[in-house]
């Protein structure tokens, strides 16, 4: 029962609140008593009000302020715009109205409409009506920044630093500034200056780990990505320096398992993304792992079409799918590779005499003819060079076959490779003895191959 009487005491109380807003006058004591219904939001009832003020004076600058100000309660920012704009053409201002106070609202309002030329041209106007406020200084600077407008940025970032040298934010975009400009010293200076006044601003740390990762200053760069993570907006970012860093290191087994987590922060496809599933990728084709290589260029093709190689990477390994030997030759061992080559050099029958691995995509056969019914005859010998690898044969393995025929006395030289050639190495071996076969036809080869 208590309960009941208490909520109708409340109740009454609002009532009679509002009653005597009701009642009131149209003078400066109205217009308080409308904004204390903005503080409360309630807005529709000010909004009401103030219609019936302009009605009597549609001059009332208060009145359009408040009634701008109750449209942004709402989120009707397009109203607010036209009361705002209207109070600058009546050119009237007080000590509640105020030009500097009316172009902040027209800041928020461009913002949300996301329209940065027009909230640029605001900040720019609010520089010079309030000369001593770093922060207006500094917007303009984060919006030329954007803008790619170096120099501009340069101009306003500085002025706000001399305004407010402990501003982070500012700090940490003239950090980026300095990176952009290659002053690597000034740029770590002030990415340092920025975590000292606010370490959790991870930003920095997320700079600070990409210059000392091009320093090949690895361990303190991978202390600064793992900060960094703290922060969403640089998680995938910061996975996926630190797989760029095991990549360097040739430590391909924890470079996939970095990247692999990365790949599960991904929420929309953009350029990290998409960077993140090519490193990825990578790691897959150094493992002979090409499937999966294969599913992450087929999503960067989707998203990013004519994204970097990866358009010739699909057309290489076009038949893994439906080739099972072509896919055996790319995606064994070394130890396999070795022997699957050493069967097409039987296919084609001629004998291996010595074998000279290069690396795990690369090796050389000296071979000979086999011996046939012609016992007496002079048997040649030739170099063979097979190539699994993504990278175009260019001109100087060619060249170096050359040599090597040259040093085993071998008449003629051949070259398999999957990739394909360049132009300058087709024209060079048209000239020598030197043959030359494509993926196509290392694949005729394959069918001849006994298992």
């Amino acid at each position: 029962m208590t309960l009941y009487v208490l909520i109708g005491v409340i109740a009454f109380s609002i009532l009679l609140y509002v009653f005597f807003l009701l009642k009131s006058s149209f003078g400066p004591k109205k217009i308080k008593q409308i904004a204390k219904l903005i503080e409360i939001n309630n807005t529709r009832l000010a909004i009401k009000h103030l219609k019936v003020l302009l009605s009597k004076n549609e001059r009332n600058v208060a009145a359009h302020w408040y009634l701008a100000e109750a449209y942004m309660k709402q989120k009707k920012y397009e109203l607010s715009l036209v009361e705002y704009k209207y109070i600058l053409k009546l050119n009237k201002f007080n000590e509640t109205v105020s030009e500097v106070g009316i172009r902040k609202k027209l800041v928020k309002v461009y913002e949300n409409f996301k329209q940065t030329d027009e909230a640029l041209k605001e900040y720019i106007l609010l520089t010079q009506l309030e000369p001593s406020n770093d922060y207006n200084f500094f917007k303009v600077g984060e919006i030329f920044f954007h803008k790619n407008k170096t120099d501009k940025a340069t101009k306003y970032f500085v002025a706000a630093y001399k305004l407010n040298p402990m501003n982070p934010e500012n700090l940490f975009y003239l950090g980026r500034l300095y990176l952009r400009k290659n002053q690597i010293k000034e740029a770590l200076n002030s990415f340092a200056k920025v975590l000292d006044i606010r370490s959790d601003l991870y930003g920095a740390n997320f700079y600070m780990g990409v210059i000392q990762k091009n320093l090949k200053m690895y361990d303190k760069a991978r202390i600064n990505f793992e900060t960094a993570e703290r922060e969403p907006s640089y998680k995938l970012r910061a996975l996926l320096e630190k797989g760029k860093i095991l990549l360097e290191l040739d430590n391909i087994r924890e470079a996939v398992i970095q990247l692999e987590r990365a790949i599960k922060f991904i929420k929309i496809e953009d350029d990290v993304s998409i960077a993140v599933r090519y490193a990825l990728a990578d790691c897959y084709e150094r493992t002979k792992e090409l499937p999966k290589a294969i599913d992450q260029w087929e999503i960067i093709n989707k998203y990013k079409p004519g994204y970097q190689d990866v358009v010739e990477k699909l057309q290489m390994y076009s038949d893994l799918r439906t080739d099972d030997r072509l896919k055996d030759f790319l995606t064994a061992s070394k130890q396999i590779f070795i022997e699957i080559c050493k069967k097409i050099i039987v296919a084609m029958e001629l004998e291996v005499l010595e074998v000279m691995p290069v690396d795990d995509d690369t090796v050389e056969f000296l071979v000979t003819e086999q011996e046939g019914k012609w016992r007496d005859t002079k048997k040649n010998k030739r170099i063979i060079l097979f190539k699994r690898d993504a990278a175009i044969v260019t001109e100087k393995p060619i060249r170096e076959i050359q040599d090597k025929m040259k040093s085993h006395s071998a008449t003629r030289g051949l070259v398999l490779a999957v990739a394909g050639f360049s132009p300058s190495a087709m024209e060079f071996s048209l000239t020598r003895p030197i043959d030359l076969m494509d993926k196509k036809q290392l694949t005729d080869l394959l069918k001849k191959v006994k298992y």
